[in-house]
């Protein structure tokens, strides 16, 4: 083997020993794809969402109204946990969504009337708050 064909693989060699196959010594590892999950002091948590990520859920919100019973919901914003305990998930700026507890007064078709929940003009999600649970509570994983 020549000189410059050993240098060649010694280069090779280290660049693998490294970390890989084109990845320089000391770089930083690519950013991580997917939601991001910060646990909030509450114990609730804050999903972030990548625009391309609500785009493949199909994110779709809702205001909530308030009624001549209650504050007023779309049935498709409801959703319940294992317990039996009534939530939603709420938008808090783009892509961004938390928990949110509710309690449900009526359900009339595809219309809820609720006791509790969060206050009139707050946006819940509609489409893709299943995928919003699976994230949550690490369904899958």
């Amino acid at each position: 083997m020549q000189l410059h064909q050993v240098m060649a693989a010694a280069a090779i060699a280290a660049a693998l020993a490294a970390g890989g196959c084109g990845k320089q010594a000391g770089t930083k590892p690519a950013a991580p794809k997917g939601p991001a999950v910060q646990l909030l002091p509450d114990g609730g948590k804050r999903i972030t969402l990548r625009e391309i990520d609500s785009r493949h859920l199909g994110i779709e919100l809702a205001e909530v109204r308030q009624g001549a019973d209650g504050l007023v919901i779309p049935y498709a914003a409801l959703l319940y946990d294992p317990t039996g305990k009534e939530l939603a998930y709420m938008s808090t700026a783009a892509n961004t969504f938390v928990r949110a507890p509710l309690k449900v007064k009526a359900i009339e078709g595809d219309t809820v009337t609720m006791l509790e929940g969060p206050p009139p003009g707050a946006k819940l999600v509609t489409k893709g708050a299943v995928e919003l649970y699976g994230i949550d509570f690490g369904v899958g994983k």
